[in-house]
């Protein structure tokens, strides 16, 4: 069954930062926040540059929403701030700048694989557990991990970034493997051979 990835990239997009927007606001209602979250700890990090070295969307995404809530009275406003933050799509040239940033030190490396293998492993128990179709709640994390790694409205560091292009590469490898494990027995060798290749 084919799925219109683009539309449901969108819908994904639109629940990501609804949801963003609404954690951002239930952090921000309690007094004092915006300074705990700006507070470098012991490790060197503030809550806030924690959630930007997160490879996932959820973070990131509640990230720029606590980035843009700024002052009090732009709390009840966060999620149209973040609308407009990421309404018109992103300069291509910005795109290409970040993706010839992270392809260019290696994406292969092997902390990045193994927090990469972690994250997809997380993210499919998660949707495993969600009661919906796997396949294609699968497919469509993929679609939005393949231009999600080289936005450049998220603060990502390049660091992150890398994380997140060999998580679209996993999430794409295990969509083909879904793929070829819906296929006829005699069919299977030549897909599984082109995923290994």
């Amino acid at each position: 069954m084919s799925i219109d990835v683009s539309a449901e990239c969108g819908t994904f997009f639109v629940t990501l930062i609804r949801g963003a927007a609404e954690q951002a606001e239930a952090i921000l209602v309690r007094p004092g926040q915006e300074v705990r979250l700006r507070a470098i700890r012991d490790d060197g990090f503030s809550e806030l540059a924690r959630l930007e070295l997160s490879p996932l969307p959820e973070d990131q995404y509640l990230a720029v929403a606590l980035r843009l809530s700024g002052d009090g009275d732009r709390k009840s406003a966060i999620f149209a701030a973040l609308a407009d933050q990421f309404r018109s799509p992103p300069l291509s040239i910005a795109v290409e700048a970040q993706r010839k940033l992270v392809e260019s030190r290696s994406s292969k490396s092997v902390l990045s694989l193994k927090a990469a293998t972690e994250a997809v492993d997380a993210i499919k128990i998660d949707l495993r557990s969600g009661g919906g179709d796997y396949s294609r709640a699968l497919r469509l994390r993929a679609a939005f991990y393949s231009d999600f790694w080289c936005d450049p409205r998220i603060p990502a560091a390049p660091k992150t970034r890398r994380v997140m292009l060999a998580m679209s590469e996993i999430l794409k490898a295990q969509v083909n493997v879904e793929h070829a494990d819906r296929l006829p027995t005699w069919k299977r060798t030549s897909v599984t051979r082109s995923v290994c290749e």
